[in-house]
């Protein structure tokens, strides 16, 4: 049995799921404003110390053009940090990172998709209606991450995912 993270990091509602060869949780990590992005630091990290097996973690990069010139990224950005050295250096596990793109096209077919046809989807692809979109996302990076790391997919996996699994094995290789 292989487990996975997969993380989709905010400042307010951040996407958790952990997935395995059978079971999958996935919820939202949320508090109230951006202003207190430490306890989300926090929450994320008691989030992945709760899992007691050694898993990866998959984490979704940075999508630096939805921001402009906001103060989001920089929240995003510190959060990613502090979660990054956390990951490595306490709970002692591998993090990956994943562009958005990538799980876009892993889930859509299309590396450009907005977030309505994401959600739809992968209500169509797994059969799960998600509350937040975080916790849609963090649900796509954990499944794409658990066929990154298992030789055997959980399902038959489309063209379009082979494809994006591929490309994306073939950089962690350089």
């Amino acid at each position: 049995m292989s487990q996975v993270i997969g993380l989709d990091i905010s400042p307010t509602s951040t996407g958790f799921c952990l997935a395995d060869d059978s079971v999958t949780e996935t919820y939202a990590i949320q508090v109230p404003s951006s202003i207190e992005w430490m306890q989300m630091v926090k929450l994320i990290c008691q989030a992945i110390v709760k899992v007691s097996l050694y898993c990866p973690v998959f984490i979704e990069d940075y999508a630096f053009g939805s921001f402009g010139g906001s103060s989001s990224i920089k929240t995003i950005a510190e959060i990613n940090g502090a979660v990054k050295f956390f990951i490595v250096n306490k709970a002692q596990r591998e993090f990956y990172t994943v562009a958005p793109t990538t799980v876009k096209k892993f889930v859509t077919g299309s590396g450009k998709a907005p977030k309505d046809a994401i959600r739809l989807a992968a209500y169509k692809k797994y059969g799960i209606e998600f509350k937040t979109t975080d916790e849609v996302d963090a649900y796509c990076i954990a499944d794409f991450a658990y066929h990154v790391i298992n030789e055997k997919p959980k399902r038959k996996l489309l063209k379009h995912e082979l494809e994006t699994l591929k490309n994306y094995k073939e950089r962690l290789k350089k």
